[in-house]
Formats: C-alpha cells, sequence, structure tokens
C-alpha cells in the first residue's frame, strides 16, 4: 500500500497520512495512560475553569504549573496558587512547561492557538481543549476529562450535584413568558449573543436576550440600541478576582451605579424599576455558571424559584467539591421599587 493509498475506518474513505495521525494519537493516550499507573499524571493548567474542575474531581495534586490568573487568587487557590506559574491562558511560556516536564496541557478548546498546540507538540506535550463554560457541553466535557486522568467515580459525584439543578431550571424556565434582558459585559455597551457563555445562562434562566440575533457572539452596541429595545432586566459581567477573598462589593455597586447614571438610562424600564443585577465572573460563564443562571432565575421569575437558594446551592458546592466554607460577595443589586 502506498503512503496516499485509501484506508476505509467506520464506512469513511481517508487518506493513509490522516489515518496515521489518528494511530499516532491513539498511541500517545495509551502511552499516557500506561505510564499513569507507574506514576501519577503531570498537568499545566492554563486556566481557572479547568483548575476548577480538576480540584472539584479530586485531582489537585496532579498539577505542577498553572496560568497567571490562578496565581492572582490566592484566597480560592490557596497552596496551589504559589504553583509555577505557566503562561496564561492565551500563552504558555513554553520555556517553563520544559521546565515542569508535564504530560499534558489543559487550555480551553480556541486558546491557546493552534500553533501554540504544535509547538507544545515538538516538545512532546499534548494540549487537551476543554471549555468547562458552556452549560450545553459541561455534562459530556466534565465526563470525558474524567475518563482521561482516571477520576470518572468523582465525575458523576460532581453531576450529580449539577444535573438536578439544570433540569429544574431547564424545565421551569421552558414555561414562563420571557422578560426582555439586555446583556452588557465588561466593557461599557459590550453586549453578547448566540455563541457566548452568557447568552446561554440568560436564556436557560427564562430570559429574552436583546442580542439573540447577533451574527457574532460579543458585539458593540450603543445607547440608542438599548433604548429602542427598553429591555425588562439588565445582567452586567464585571471583571473581577478573587470575590472569594472579598472586596469585590463596591466594585459590583459600582458598575449599578455607572449604568444608571448614563445619560438617558433613566428612563429604560429596567432601570426605573432598579431591576439590574451586576455579576461576578465566579458564577458567570465556567463551572459555577449553574449558580449564576439560579440568581438570574430568581430575579426573572421570582414566583417559580422561591424555593431555590443561590447561596445555600453555592456554599454546599464549595464545601463538597473544593473544602471550602463560603465567603465573599458575588452579585448586586438595587433595592426593589414598586412599578
Amino acid at each position: 500500500m502506498s503512503w496516499h493509498a485509501p484506508c476505509f475506518i467506520l464506512g469513511n474513505t481517508v487518506r493513509f497520512d490522516k489515518y496515521l495521525k489518528i494511530l499516532v494519537l491513539i498511541s500517545f493516550l495509551v502511552n499516557l495512560h500506561s505510564a499513569a499507573y507507574a506514576r501519577q499524571l503531570r498537568i499545566v493548567v492554563l486556566n481557572s475553569d479547568g483548575f476548577e474542575i480538576i480540584r472539584a474531581l479530586g485531582a489537585e495534586d496532579m498539577v505542577v504549573g498553572v496560568g497567571d490568573v490562578i496565581a492572582e487568587e490566592p484566597d480560592f487557590w490557596g497552596e496551589y496558587s504559589r504553583l509555577p506559574v505557566a503562561g496564561g491562558w492565551r500563552m504558555p511560556d513554553y520555556e517553563m512547561i520544559v521546565k515542569l516536564r508535564p504530560d499534558a496541557v489543559l487550555g480551553y478548546r480556541r486558546s491557546p492557538d493552534d500553533e501554540s498546540e504544535k509547538r507544545l507538540a515538538k516538545l512532546g506535550v499534548k494540549l487537551f481543549r476543554y471549555d468547562f463554560y458552556r452549560i450545553s457541553n459541561f455534562e459530556k466535557e466534565v465526563r470525558e476529562f474524567a475518563a482521561f486522568i482516571g477520576k470518572s467515580k468523582e465525575a458523576e459525584e460532581l453531576l450529580s450535584w449539577w444535573k438536578p439543578l439544570y433540569s429544574r431550571i431547564e424545565k421551569l424556565s421552558s414555561t414562563v413568558n420571557k422578560p426582555k434582558v439586555y446583556i452588557e459585559g465588561f466593557g461599557k455597551y459590550r453586549s453578547a449573543g448566540p455563541g457566548s457563555g452568557i447568552h446561554e445562562m440568560v436564556t436557560l434562566a427564562g430570559g429574552d436576550n436583546l442580542a439573540k440575533g447577533a451574527s457574532i457572539p460579543y458585539l458593540e452596541v450603543n445607547s440608542e440600541w438599548v433604548f429602542s429595545g427598553n429591555p425588562d432586566f439588565i445582567v452586567k459581567t464585571v471583571s473581577l478576582r478573587d470575590c472569594y477573598g472579598g472586596g469585590c462589593e463596591n466594585y459590583l455597586k459600582q458598575a449599578v451605579d455607572e449604568f444608571e447614571n448614563r445619560p438617558g438610562m433613566k428612563s429604560l424600564k429596567a432601570v426605573r424599576n432598579k431591576a439590574i443585577l451586576s455579576m461576578s465572573p465566579d458564577i458567570g460563564p465556567g463551572p459555577r455558571g449553574i449558580i449564576g443562571v439560579i440568581e438570574i432565575a430568581k430575579r426573572l421569575h421570582p414566583e417559580q424559584f422561591a424555593d431555590i437558594d443561590p447561596i445555600r446551592i453555592h456554599s454546599d458546592y464549595l464545601k463538597k467539591f473544593h473544602n471550602l466554607d463560603y465567603k465573599g460577595i458575588y452579585i448586586y443589586e438595587p433595592l426593589s421599587v414598586s412599578q
């Protein structure tokens, strides 16, 4: 057979060079798992979402290096915030990775880029890509990654906490009227549409995103666009670090105050009714995103979700999967007024 002769795999014709790449990947995984029997797997984690899942699965001792965002949150990550920093979620530090000798690097699906993946491959390091911030893929990604690191039992324990919450919200929110919601991200008039994690959260919570017709996940809008939509509710995400360590409440309040005081904003229905929620990224798109969904759902549909206590749920999660007591402020909303 020549190098480019066709092969048949599951009924699909592929070139032999593509088949060879598949064999190389399978060989890598087999060798990696074989090595894990002899010694503990060594992983560099470039983002906090990945590390949160690793710790929730009880696999934190596998981590030998972290991304810079983890080093910036000592209260939440404790001793692991002092591990060697091996770059950031966009760009690995190749020199440090060589020193750490990991079996694998964990990144997002789109970051680091393909060139980084090729450079890591030349170093003999496989880049595994999982987001853990898209609710629709969360269960699948957790199971898949847990199987790779030998933590399938622990994954089922995590999902036994997560799935009932997801199922209840999905069932209830699909039967309610959907208030119009304006989502604003970290920047002024930076909104989010389909393909973004926060759009997915607001939709699951029973909201009707003003930007649901956008063709891109993140978009620039203006005040006129917001006025024309006249939302019933506003979700403002705020770029903060280490809310677990405290100090976020003032920033969350300032984000709401700044929005309300923009020219003309007091004429919006949501502003008049104090229907604004600013939210820390800790409970935004990510492993704890389901808690953020509950916080939003309770404001959009208070009667349907009156018996759900997001703080208790958050506290249970932190204690059970991270051995941490609940503390910190993660949301801010003005006092409600009668319509």
